[in-house]
C-alpha cells in the first residue's frame, strides 16, 4: 500500500511539473527587435490620458496565419491603459519571419508618467 501511495505521489508531481512547463508562454521577443519596434510603433509614443506614475503592462499575444496580432491578455493596474493597448494591437498586421504562428508570446511594456 505504501508503494502505491509513493508511486501516485511521484506521478502526480511529475504530471504537475510537465503541465506547468507546457503552459508557460514563450518570451522570445528580446531576440526579435524588429517585431518589438513594430509593436511600439503600433502603440505610439503617447497615451490619450495622463498617468501620474510609471505603469507596467504585460501583453500576451499570438500571431495568426495572416500575420495579424491577436491579443490574448493585457495585464495592468490601469483598465484604460489595458483597453488602449488592446485596441491598438489587436488584428494589426506585422512583418516578422522569426515569430512562430499560434504560439503565445509575452511582451512587457512600460509607460512612463506624464
Amino acid at each position: 500500500m505504501k508503494t502505491l501511495v509513493k508511486t501516485l505521489i511521484i506521478f502526480s508531481i511529475s504530471l504537475f511539473l510537465s503541465l506547468s512547463t507546457f503552459a508557460t508562454p514563450k518570451n522570445d521577443l528580446g531576440k526579435d527587435n524588429s517585431l518589438t519596434n513594430q509593436i511600439i510603433a503600433l502603440i505610439g509614443d503617447k497615451v490619450p490620458f495622463n498617468t501620474y506614475e510609471t505603469l507596467k503592462v504585460d501583453v500576451s499575444f499570438t500571431v495568426n496565419n495572416k500575420n495579424e496580432i491577436i491579443v490574448v491578455d493585457v495585464t495592468s493596474k490601469n483598465e484604460d491603459l489595458s483597453l488602449f493597448i488592446k485596441e491598438k494591437l489587436n488584428n494589426k498586421k506585422i512583418n516578422s519571419s522569426k515569430i512562430k504562428q499560434k504560439e503565445i508570446y509575452t511582451l512587457p511594456i512600460k509607460v512612463n508618467k506624464a
